[in-house]
């Protein structure tokens, strides 16, 4: 498929339609190409954001222990993107005060398996990487993710993380990039 798209082109993905948004542009060999992400519009498993969210809350977090004893908050969860949250508390530290990497883990793989599940029905992970760029210390953390290409038995999220605390700018603490697979699939 071409990497050049205007802003705003629906392109088709199997039963997702993308919405393609235009990031910039740089010179390769002397020609100019776009730079894309694309962004889910219009495709849900659920009728509306309200159901997704309740779902997942009742799905996902109180069906998990560990998510729901790490005090995880799902914020939205619609149309293929994911947002969660995560009040830091000592006992989610490591040695040196900041979140340990397993609760970053935790929030990145949530975060794109809810973002899946959003246009999948039930999901599991079924490998990730995640990136460390920061340590991550404030008083919560907020993880996004988004659906890069959505399949039948397989789709492809991403996912930053982000440390924040009252007066100050967010900090992205990590990256990460998840294939998550349906259930029974």
């Amino acid at each position: 498929m071409s990497q050049r798209f205007r802003a705003g082109r629906i392109c088709g993905f199997g039963p997702v339609k993308f919405r393609f948004q235009h990031l910039g542009q740089h010179s390769l060999a002397g020609r100019a190409r776009a730079s894309i992400v694309p962004r889910m519009t219009g495709s849900s498993r659920f009728a509306s954001e309200a159901e997704a969210l309740a779902y997942m809350k009742t799905r996902a977090v109180d069906g998990s222990g560990f998510t729901r004893f790490a005090g995880i908050e799902p914020i939205k969860v619609w149309e293929g993107e994911a947002e969660l949250t995560l009040a830091l508390r000592p006992d989610l530290t490591q040695h040196h005060g900041y979140a340990h990497g397993a609760i970053i883990g935790l929030m990145a793989d949530n975060a794109c398996a809810w973002a899946a599940a959003s246009v999948m029905g039930d999901v599991v992970t079924g490998s990730y990487t995640i990136h460390f760029l920061a340590p991550a210390k404030g008083e919560r953390l907020r993880a996004r993710g988004q659906v890069v290409k959505p399949g039948k038995r397989q789709t492809v999220v991403r996912a930053d993380v982000w440390a924040e605390s009252e007066g100050a700018a967010p900090i992205l603490v990590a990256i990460a990039q998840a294939t998550i697979v349906p259930v029974g699939a």
